[in-house]
């Protein structure tokens, strides 16, 4: 899922109703950037990855609908994630450039 093509078609799997609107949200991302990151927590270094999705602004009905869309992202990203790691969540919206952060999702897949 490092590339946008395979997120775009790991995402298109989960599309069970096959409806326009969401055929349209799926192809409004443009680029997804992984990158390393950690945080303090109680004292300790966890350590994660900051997800940066690129969404063409027009994809999504409002404002409420991409804000929801992020959600679900962050939900889903948090479930590929191992356990004592997290994903940081950061849309951007193009070209206009507006941000939309979630607070880090915890990783709920076992190691092994």
């Amino acid at each position: 899922m490092a590339n946008p093509v395979s997120f775009r078609l790991v995402l298109s799997l989960y599309d069970w109703e096959r409806s326009e609107a969401n055929r349209k949200r799926i192809e409004g991302i443009r680029n997804i950037i992984w990158r390393p990151k950690e945080r303090v927590y109680r004292g300790a270094i966890i350590r994660g990855s900051e997800v940066v999705l690129e969404i063409q602004d027009g994809a999504f009905a409002d404002e409420g609908d991409l804000c929801l869309f992020g959600l679900v992202m962050s939900h889903f990203l948090g479930m590929y994630a191992t356990i004592n790691s997290f994903v940081y969540l950061t849309l951007v919206s193009m070209p206009s450039g507006k941000t939309y952060e979630w607070t880090p999702k915890k990783g709920v897949k076992p190691v092994l």
